[in-house]
């Protein structure tokens, strides 16, 4: 059995790394298929709420950034509740 060797690469952190300032030059088919690996990834792993993900959601977040939340309705006046019942009511007799 062959003996293999790991090799474990430490990044440095803070502002300071040189992968700091990096911005990918993807292609329009390359973006999308990272998005579609990184959805991939998220969707289906078994600890989706893992720490270790959170980098993976901030990249999708930058490629694919979520479409925005249409505003709430605006509350009822007063005296305009709900109308369930209210409407035309059948005759019992």
């Amino acid at each position: 059995m062959a003996a293999t060797s790991c090799r474990i690469i430490h990044l440095p952190s803070g502002g300071n790394s040189h992968l700091a300032g990096m911005t990918p030059d993807l292609t329009e088919a390359e973006a999308r298929a990272l998005v579609q690996l990184l959805r991939r990834t998220l969707d289906f792993d078994p600890y989706p709420q893992a720490p270790r993900l959170d980098p993976l959601k901030a990249i999708l977040a930058k490629l694919d950034p979520p479409a925005p939340r249409p505003e709430p309705l605006p509350p009822l006046k007063s005296g305009m509740g709900p109308t369930h019942g209210q409407g035309r009511r059948r005759w019992r007799g």
